[in-house]
């Protein structure tokens, strides 16, 4: 019985560990960061610092324009992911919505991304 028990909280906590369930529209909620090693020199970082840390590159110029202004900020915004992810690295495109993020450490919602829509993956 213990096994068991010991089998399924293993298993819950590698389910909430990853958010991504497909292509699709989302709502991110993490800070954009400079990264040298991302192709325009900016990624998307969604909860910073965990076990579930997930790193988005920008692939179009004109999306790292868009979200610019928002640099070590935290922020939200719409954006889509076109390709299946890699572990914990993905792609985003087409941002909107972009806002700047109050902090809140109080509410389990403060960080991450949440599927709006579902599409195909290229």
């Amino acid at each position: 019985m213990i096994k068991i028990m010991m089998a399924l909280v293993l298993l819950s906590s590698n389910v909430f560990a990853q958010e991504f369930s497909g292509c699709g529209e989302y709502v991110f909620k993490g800070v954009l960061k400079h990264d040298e090693h991302s192709p325009l020199k900016m990624i998307y970082v969604v909860n910073e610092g965990t076990k579930s840390q997930m790193t988005f590159d920008l692939i179009e110029r004109d999306d790292v324009v868009k979200l610019s202004l928002m640099l070590d900020l935290p922020s939200t915004f719409k954006a889509s992911i076109t390709k299946p992810m890699n572990g914990t690295k993905g792609v985003l495109s087409f941002p909107s919505e972009i806002a700047r993020r109050v902090p809140n450490p109080l509410s389990k919602n403060e960080i991450g991304i949440a599927k709006i829509k579902t599409f195909k993956c290229d």
